[in-house]
């Protein structure tokens, strides 16, 4: 469900229940930020006309033009990231202006700032840096601050959590969810590192040994049956969406019903070089911590474990009876849409097939990734979903995804470099509000999206705003991880990631998924009845109440607040029996608006 419909009753929720204090805190009527934006806004006569949106009025903080340009130094393979944003937004420019459709204006350092952390680190800022932020005059800021935050250890992490999801899928049927702290822990060196990222891959494919030794083969274990036996089926599903971009899975039982470049033979052929792929621990400790993956040329059960499909010597498969179709058909190891390679009797097959998923001329790899970083930081894929590459669903920007998977590959798969050149062109930097003329689908990007906070990026938001104190649900919303996948509950942060994971598989960053148990979650969250840590500071540094209002903003909404809300709030504190108490409302408020769980 989209954000703009669902949000209105989740508000209503908040508002029956909140006692009359967002009455006074939640913020000016629509009219009133309407106005503020037509004063903000460089198109500000559009900007009134437009529908209401839940990124609310803040005080201009920079002029609204494009970013400037810092270049890094110049690596060898690649061109300045500067140069390809300014590519990116040529492309994108020129069929704004075939379109007709008019640009929304620059977000302004507030936005930008709060954009940035989140989709770079997975967390709002603290108050102090974006304080610091908004005051700095360096016209170069922005390109600064990118790096900053491509440098900090929270990058790897949030992007480790984001590829965690699809690498290593929930599954209802795991007796033992694999341990996906170790996995995102890998990866999150790997990208905090700046590994590339075909490196990265293969060694994912190519995954051999303990899985304590080498978190890594997590892969397999997750991708595998009840009793954590890799399936060959389930790997070819999960390795094509997420390092091809295509629904492969779809020409598993017969030929693909709609593309017809994918046959069965294909789905199998690429199955059969995971055919060998053991746990020789499967059936026993499993993901507990005892699995160990290898490959070779005698498939066992190991345990009581058991492939979905048999291979024989020569690297083939057999399709399984559960196909239905061509059932005992013999299907050679074939890279998909692709040769036959010549592997002979060689005990392993992966590294054939690693070798060609991530080679510089592979027509699937570079595409797909580029693709699904810019689904990230722009909330929508230039072919969406990203996952569904097909000749029905074609590129919306076709040469700006080819100048984008260029540049990516000649880096040498610089995921860093990637993240730069995207987030340094004025596309990403643009205001979410609509302008008459772009308001509905965004498919030229003519604007920024709204995303809704992943339960990750809400829990260390959070935590961010609280300062450190941890969020936890009631002990009676608490469940087994394994009933609804995503995280094993082991901390509070688990059970409260468990908790908000509501989204469906494959649902769009926009959609909004958390619903009146979420909400109601939030609301009745100690820290907000009794304080948390950062009203216990201002209380004991006792500054001015306007300044607390501007801190409490900035911790929570990474912007300062608006005048008549600085009044409204005001008034509300002078109501409370004690500051302290008047504090802790006006952070209630501010943590249950809509604006905070989203990215804007």
């Amino acid at each position: 469900m989209k954000i703009f419909t669902h949000l209105a009753a989740v508000t209503a929720v908040g508002l029956a229940i909140a006692c009359g204090v967002e009455s006074v805190v939640q913020g000016a009527p629509a009219a009133n930020i309407r106005q503020q934006r037509k004063i903000q806004r460089q198109n500000a006569k559009a900007a009134a006309e437009a529908k209401p949106t839940p990124a609310p009025a803040q005080p201009k903080t920079a002029p609204t033009t494009a970013p400037v340009k810092v270049a890094p130094p110049i690596v060898s393979g690649r061109r300045e990231p500067m140069a390809i944003a300014a590519e990116i937004d040529r492309l994108i420019d020129e069929q704004l202006a075939a379109a007709k459709v008019p640009a929304s204006a620059m977000a302004d350092d507030g936005e930008f700032i709060r954009r940035a952390y989140l989709d770079i680190t997975g967390r709002v800022p603290s108050a102090s840096a974006v304080g610091s932020f908004l005051s700095t005059t360096d016209p170069a800021k922005r390109a600064r601050l990118i790096d900053e935050l491509l440098a900090a250890p929270q990058f790897g992490s949030s992007l480790a959590s984001i590829w965690r999801r699809v690498l290593v899928p929930p599954d209802a049927n795991q007796n033992k969810p694999p341990n996906y702290v170790a996995f995102e822990a890998w990866m999150a060196d790997r990208f905090n590192e700046n590994r590339p990222f075909d490196q990265t891959v293969r060694s994912l494919l190519m995954a051999e040994g303990p899985v304590a030794e080498s978190p890594q083969g997590i892969f397999y274990i997750a991708n595998a049956d009840a009793k954590s036996f890799p399936q060959a089926d389930i790997l070819t599903r999960t390795t094509s969406q997420a390092f091809m971009g295509v629904q492969l899975q779809c020409a598993q039982c017969h030929d693909h019903p709609f593309n017809t470049q994918w046959k069965q033979s294909d789905f199998w052929g690429m199955a059969a070089f995971f055919g060998r792929v053991q746990n020789v621990a499967a059936g026993g400790k499993g993901a507990a911590g005892g699995a160990s993956i290898i490959e070779k040329i005698q498939q066992n059960g190991a345990k009581k474990g058991k492939p979905a499909a048999k291979v024989v010597a020569n690297g083939s498969i057999i399709i399984p009876e559960e196909s239905f179709h061509n059932v005992g058909t013999v299907i050679p190891a074939k890279f998909p849409a692709g040769p036959q390679p010549s592997v002979g009797d060689v005990p392993q097959l992966r590294p054939a097939f690693a070798v060609w998923l991530t080679a510089p001329e592979n027509k699937y790899f570079g595409p797909c990734i580029a693709n699904r970083f810019w689904e990230h930081f722009m909330g929508r894929g230039i072919v969406n979903p990203v996952d569904d590459f097909n000749p029905d669903n074609k590129p919306s920007h076709p040469e700006l995804l080819a100048a984008l998977s260029r540049e990516f590959v000649q880096s040498g798969f610089d995921i860093k470099h990637l993240v730069r050149c995207i987030c340094n062109s004025c596309a990403y930097q643009r205001s979410s509000v609509p302008v008459e003329g772009n308001k509905g689908e965004n498919n030229f990007f003519a604007r920024m999206e709204i995303k809704v906070l992943s339960p990750e990026a809400l829990a260390d938001s959070l935590e961010v705003a609280l300062e450190g104190r941890a969020v936890m649900p009631a002990a009676a919303m608490m469940r087994p991880a394994a009933k609804k996948g995503g995280y094993p509950a082991n901390t509070p942060r688990d059970h409260f990631v468990n908790f908000f994971n509501t989204k469906e598989e494959g649902a769009e960053a926009g959609d909004y998924s958390y619903g009146i148990p979420q909400a109601l979650m939030l609301m009745n969250q100690v820290q907000f009845n009794n304080g948390a840590a950062v009203v216990d500071r201002l209380v004991k540094t006792a500054p001015p109440r306007e300044r607390v209002v501007e801190q409490l903003y900035l911790a929570t909404l990474s912007r300062k607040p608006a005048a008549e809300e600085m009044k409204q709030s005001l008034a509300y504190i002078l109501k409370q029996r004690t500051p302290r108490d008047g504090y802790n409302g006006l952070l209630w408020t501010l943590v249950n608006r809509s604006e905070f769980v989203l990215n804007h």
